[in-house]
């Protein structure tokens, strides 16, 4: 971003260039971003499936701490 302001400085004629470069890297952290958290959102799914299948016949008091106890481990 440093490098980006000081060049813009030292060559102002050029700010469409410099704001494109901010745009496509903006772009490219949110894509990176939704990426990560879809993954992570997607293993919490399917761990907490997983927890709860095995544990079918609990009533709701034990579906909640199951729930809570999902929810601790993936630190949410």
């Amino acid at each position: 971003m440093m490098y980006i302001l000081n060049k813009s400085q030292a060559a102002p004629a050029n700010w469409a260039a410099y704001l494109g470069v901010g745009i496509f890297g903006g772009v490219g952290m949110m894509a990176s971003a939704w990426y990560v958290g879809k993954s992570a959102a997607d293993r919490f799914v399917k761990k907490a499936n997983r927890v709860l299948k095995a544990k079918r016949k609990l009533d709701l008091t034990q579906k909640a701490k199951s729930t809570m106890s999902i929810l601790r481990t993936a630190k949410i």
